[in-house]
This record gives structure tokens, sequence and C-alpha cells, in this order.
């Protein structure tokens, strides 16, 4: 999978919007996430763990191209450092 790029970061709604390209199967895999339990962020700013929402999913299967948007968990009762 290629890395995405944060194309966006609101301060006060910590949201992020990851943009790039990736596999169907690695699509898939993210499937799994965003079905299954709560996922975890890395922010590479703060050098920190976050839960995080995913708000929106969007893949393009013909062009690999996706586009998430994801909002830090403020209900979140632990922050990892």
């Amino acid at each position: 999978m290629n890395k995405g790029t944060v194309v966006a970061i609101s301060a006060e709604s910590a949201e992020y919007t990851i943009t790039g390209k990736m596999s169907l199967t690695d699509y898939k895999e993210i499937l799994v996430i965003f079905r299954g339990g709560q996922p975890w962020f890395h922010d590479p700013f703060e050098e920190r763990q976050m839960k995080a929402l995913f708000l929106s999913i969007d893949y393009d299967s013909a062009s690999g191209s996706f586009e998430f948007v994801l909002v830090e968990d403020a209900e979140q009762d632990e922050i990892q450092s």
C-alpha cells in the first residue's frame, strides 16, 4: 500500500483527510478495521496514539485512489503516548 498524505487538519475538530493509492486487497483490509473495533491512529505531529473514528471512506477501484476522513475520538478514555 502506498502511504497516504494528510491533506487537511482542523485543529478545532481534529479531523484528518488522508489520500493516496492502494490495491483492492489493501482496501479490503482497511474495511475490516472500519467495520471492526475501535481503530487507533498515530499522530505523527504530536507522536501519540489516539482513538479515531472513520467519518468517511471513498475508494476508486479503477485507479486505486482513496480518501479517508478520520476524526479524533473526543470520548476516548485514555490517550497513549
